[in-house]
């Protein structure tokens, strides 16, 4: 071959080269930086499940705070903790399970306080706790407890992503 040839080669070949490398390190950089995002996604997620969590132990105080049946059925449903298990369900299913149990232990408390309501004015006609309340409001500070336990568990996999 001709030492022309031999060198337009060799200069085509390197300048290939150098574009496939560029190409490779360009890939391999936005692939860390997806993930970099991804991990800062799951930790602000991780972050509003746990507030939503948090805020909903207030639940509890807010129901004992109703004087009248209507208030009490306008607070059916924790909000707060519900947003949680969707949060969980989008991001975090190895904590839905605890928190599905917890959510349940509202609802079971929920419907023990309006059972032992009446119609009218509830700081007159609510009855004292009886031993099944008592029993759910165990179970509701147990599956609290449980919630805590697997969060805790968890923070370590999200928290360092910044």
């Amino acid at each position: 071959m001709k030492p022309d040839l031999e060198s337009a080669i060799i200069a085509a070949t390197a300048a290939l080269l150098g574009v496939v490398i560029s190409q490779i390190f360009s890939f391999l950089h936005k692939a860390s930086e997806r993930r970099h995002e991804q991990r800062i996604l799951l930790r602000q997620k991780f972050e509003e499940m746990t507030f939503l969590f948090l805020k909903s132990l207030h639940w509890p105080n807010e129901l004992a705070k109703c004087t009248k049946l209507f208030e009490m059925q306008e607070l059916a449903v924790s909000q707060d903790a519900q947003a949680a298990v969707v949060l969980c369900q989008l991001y975090f299913p190895e904590i839905v399970g605890v928190l599905e149990r917890y959510v349940l232990a509202l609802q079971a408390y929920y419907d023990t306080e309006v059972g032992s309501c009446g119609e009218g004015d509830l700081t007159s006609e609510r009855t004292a706790f009886s031993a099944s309340s008592e029993s759910l409001n165990a179970e509701m500070f147990a599956a609290k407890n449980e919630v805590m336990k697997c969060i805790k568990k968890s923070a370590a996999r999200y928290a360092d992503a910044r």
